[in-house]
Parts: structure tokens; sequence; C-alpha cells
């Protein structure tokens, strides 16, 4: 369900690629712990999303994200916050167009 693009602050958004407020179930896993949780996906877009959840991660973490409608894919914590994390996705162009599809059917 597509609830609206997310801005950047001040005025400017310096994203790559739009990004668009969600809410739906995810999980995550943590390949390196072997171990997974469930979150809510928050926003997403093509470059990466944002989870809610009160799991404990840390910056710069390996993670893998699964949300129904798409692939899973595998990303990086870039920046924690009390409730949540932000997540980068890693992919080549493939995935990246790939990723752009599965955001389309359902954002």
């Amino acid at each position: 369900m597509k609830v609206g693009r997310v801005g950047g602050g001040y005025g400017v958004d310096k994203r790559r690629h739009p990004r668009f407020e969600v809410s739906r179930p995810a999980w995550v896993e943590i390949p390196a712990a072997e171990r997974e949780f469930q979150a809510e996906l928050r926003d997403i877009s093509v470059g990466g999303a944002t989870i809610h959840t009160d799991a404990k991660l840390e910056n710069d973490q390996f993670v893998r994200l699964r949300v129904e409608g798409m692939k899973p894919v595998m990303a990086q914590v870039v920046r924690i916050y009390e409730g949540g994390a932000a997540l980068k996705f890693l992919m080549d162009e493939k995935a990246e167009k790939r990723i752009a599809a599965e955001i389309d059917e359902f954002a």
C-alpha cells in the first residue's frame, strides 16, 4: 500500500531513489548469529528500507530482509535508532531492477 513518498530533511531530497512509506510485516535474518525475528517495514526504496523492531541490531551488521511479495535481499544496517534501523540493500544492477519491479507491485 503506497502511503506516499518520503522526502529528505530540510526540503532537499538527496536520495538516489524515491522512498515510499509502507506498513508491512517483514522478517530479518542475521546470518552470522543464525537468528531471525519479525519486524515492520516502514519505508522502502530501491536502495534500502527502514524497519521498526525492538530486536538489537548493530551498525554495519549484515542482514537478510524478507518481505511478502519480494525475494529476500541482503542489506547492511547503516543506522540504528530507538525502535528500529535503516538498511542499505547490497545488490548488483540485475537485483536493483528486480527490486524496483517488486516495489512497484506493492508500494
